[in-house]
This record gives structure tokens, sequence and C-alpha cells, in this order.
């Protein structure tokens, strides 16, 4: 897998995205990731970007800055995922250091993640690329009416 690029995404790579991110689990519809793509890509608080084998998406990372009052602002990976057939080539390795270099080019002094459960690899890939594990946490949700 010698030609991989990593670019900045496209409003054209929406399909191949959401293809991506129903192999990671979740539903993504394409009308659905167009809509949340063109916004991201509008947003200067947020970057995404693909891994292109050749002319084809084999991978995307979405990376966020996050800014909380009671800590340090920092980036965080809201996305990663790499086609099945391209794992273990260096594919989420090269989309993670895109991240962090926007993250340090954007201010960010920290890069985080958050893995879930159902994938025991996913920790051992970011520890692989330099993350440390810093607190277990559960994640709660409650649906609003009216919103995005």
């Amino acid at each position: 897998m010698t030609s991989i690029s990593i670019q900045t995404a496209q409003a054209s790579d929406a399909v191949t995205i959401a293809e991506l991110t129903e192999e990671l689990g979740y539903e993504a519809s394409v009308a659905e990731t167009e809509r949340r793509l063109a916004e991201i890509l509008g947003d200067d608080d947020h970057a995404v970007f693909v891994a292109r084998l050749d002319d084809e998406v084999i991978g995307w990372v979405h990376v966020a800055g996050m800014k909380r009052l009671e800590a340090t602002f920092f980036a965080e990976l809201g996305g990663l995922v790499v086609k099945e057939t391209a794992r273990r080539h260096g594919v989420g390795r090269r989309l993670t250091e895109a991240a962090a270099r926007w993250a340090r080019d954007a201010g960010y002094r920290t890069l985080r993640v958050r893995s879930n459960v159902v994938r025991p690899e996913a920790p051992r890939f970011y520890e692989s690329v330099g993350f440390s594990r810093v607190k277990d946490q559960q994640v709660f949700a409650r649906k609003l009416s009216g919103g995005r």
C-alpha cells in the first residue's frame, strides 16, 4: 500500500465515508453523512481527513477542538475508521498523525480519543500511536425533541 495519500475530505467523499462509518458499526445514511460533513467542513474547529489508495477512500478521521470550562482545552478524535481490507498497513497511524498535526497547528497541546469497549483491538492501536489511558467512563444520552 505505497500510494496512500492523506487529504482533507471533500463533500464528494460523503458516500464512501458513510460506507466506512457503517463498517465501524454506526448507522450512516448518505444524506445524513452529506449534511454532517458539509457542516463539519465549514467549521474551523473541526477537520476531516481521508486516506486514499489511488482514487479510493479507504479511511477517515474526524478531529475537533473541545472547549470545556472545567478542563484545559483539547482536541479529540471524533471518529477513525479504516476499511477492513486496508487495516494493519499504517493507514490508521497516518490518519492519526494528520489529526495530531491539525491539533498542534490549531494550538492544542493534548489530543484525546474515546474508545468503545466493543472494539477490544482499539485501545492497543491507540496506545501504539502514543495515547495513554487516562480514565474509564460511562456515556449517557438523553433524547431531545427538535434538535439536529
